[in-house]
């Protein structure tokens, strides 16, 4: 009886889920008769499957989220200029370090005694947008800073407006920009002189008889700085700074000297005189400036080159280019004084002398020229001229033309060619010339010979 049940416990697992087992006496006889059998799903081995290495995705880099703009710069000026007229800063209560903002447009600006202090300049700015100051009368013509000191005038009021100041002058002699009135320490920047009458922008006082400090030795006109400036459309120079008669004065005065001169990034172009003038600094930078298409229109053949450097300036001349000037290219007339160095380093000129033979320029010229001329009592006259990287490329005579017979000249690493006469007169030929490691002609240029350019940092 064991032995049965036994068998039944065994045999339970086979049975179909319909059937049933009832109760079961000793003797009695029991059949059993198989059911299906449970389906059952055999689970075997998993195939043994070749994991490959993963498709080689390029997962580009995200498109970058365009930088925010810089927020606008937010300011409020104290004093705000929106009519025309004369504004005197002693009056209206201007204070160092005063802001001053000019909006819309005017037909004239004079600004007087508007006086900051060092380090603590008073900054005009535009406001709002460009702002413009242009005149069509004789009397009302220009922007003119009188007796004013320590000023910062700049066109960076809007932060996406590359020159917030557009000047202009329509009327004949009429400058656009005048720094007059023993005005020093002033800087100019993002400006853009659009037409002017005479000079773009003019930087001088002129001295007068009767008031002796105006006069050489009285007054001096400190740090003057304009860069970054567009100055297009003059019928005079682009840029006059300084007094033309430093080397023989003014009915027998002197005019005064400017300490501190700088004059860099700014685009010069179709004036009708010089595109670039000083005079009365012996420690000028003048540099990464671009002078083009000069001397269009001048008031006589003698004003039609690229770039003027007049009496008793100095410093440095560097990394500017002239191309297409009527006349001489670069003109350096009375340059120096006994003991200074005058420096032009990497210019280029080219294609001077575009009016040659026409009624605008009868004669042939150079494409540099350079002579010496008198100086004021007590001031001897020589000096050091160095021409250093220059290439002259394109003059209808001669490449430089050197009348300065009292000073020393050296030429060196530079590149003449294209000329139709001589690579370097002299007159007379005993004007004393270095020249060393110059390429002349259309020959290879080594490295580090004549014009590199050199973009501002």
């Amino acid at each position: 009886m064991k032995h049965l049940l036994l068998s039944l416990l065994l045999l339970l697992p086979l049975l179909s889920q319909a059937q049933r087992i009832v109760t079961v006496n000793p003797g009695d006889t029991v059949v059993i008769v198989a059911a299906k059998p449970i389906s059952t799903t055999t689970i075997s081995a998993p195939d043994t499957n070749t994991i490959s290495k993963p498709d080689t995705v390029a997962i580009s880099k995200p498109t970058p989220t365009p930088a925010p703009k810089p927020a606008q710069r937010q300011w409020v000026p104290k004093f705000t200029i929106s009519k025309p007229g004369m504004y005197d800063g002693a009056s209206i209560g201007v204070k160092p370090g005063d802001t001053i903002g000019v909006a819309g447009t005017l037909s004239n600006l004079i600004l007087r005694n508007v006086k900051g202090a060092p380090g603590k300049p008073v900054v005009i700015l535009n406001y709002g947008g460009v702002a413009t100051i242009r005149g069509k009368t004789q009397n009302n013509g220009n922007l003119s800073m009188q007796g004013c000191a320590f000023i910062k005038f700049s066109g960076s009021g809007v932060d996406s407006i590359r020159y917030g100041f557009r000047i202009g002058s329509e009327w004949k002699d009429v400058s656009a920009l005048v720094l007059s009135n023993k005005t020093t320490n002033v800087e100019i920047e993002r400006v853009e002189i659009d037409t002017s009458g005479f000079a773009g922008i003019m930087a001088k006082t002129d001295p007068a008889k009767g008031d002796p400090s105006t006069w050489l030795g009285n007054f001096v006109m400190q740090d003057l700085s304009i860069h970054d400036c567009y100055v297009h459309d003059t019928r005079g120079e682009g840029l006059y700074i300084g007094n033309s008669f430093w080397n023989g004065g003014m009915n027998g005065l002197y005019p005064h000297e400017i300490h501190g001169l700088q004059v860099y990034n700014n685009l010069i172009e179709r004036a009708g005189c010089e595109g670039i003038q000083y005079s009365c600094s012996p420690d000028a930078s003048v540099h990464h400036n671009t002078v083009r298409v000069t001397g269009i229109s001048p008031f006589s053949n003698a004003q039609n080159a690229g770039v003027q450097i007049s009496g008793g300036s100095s410093g440095t001349f560097e990394h500017n280019t002239i191309e297409g000037a009527a006349g001489i290219g670069l003109i350096v007339v009375g340059a120096c004084r006994a003991g200074d160095t005058l420096h032009i380093r990497n210019v280029l000129v080219k294609n001077s002398n575009v009016f040659a033979g026409t009624d605008k320029l009868p004669a042939e010229t150079a494409g540099v020229f350079c002579d010496e001329r008198g100086t004021p009592p007590g001031i001897g006259v020589g000096g050091l001229l160095v021409f250093e990287n220059v290439t002259v490329d394109g003059a209808r005579l001669d490449g430089f033309r050197l009348y300065n017979e009292k000073m020393q000249n050296v030429i060196r690493q530079s590149v003449i060619r294209n000329f139709t006469r001589f690579a370097v007169d002299r007159s007379p030929k005993t004007v004393p010339v270095s020249e060393s490691g110059n390429v002349v002609g259309n020959g290879a240029v080594p490295v580090g010979v004549g014009y590199q350019e050199n973009k501002q940092q």
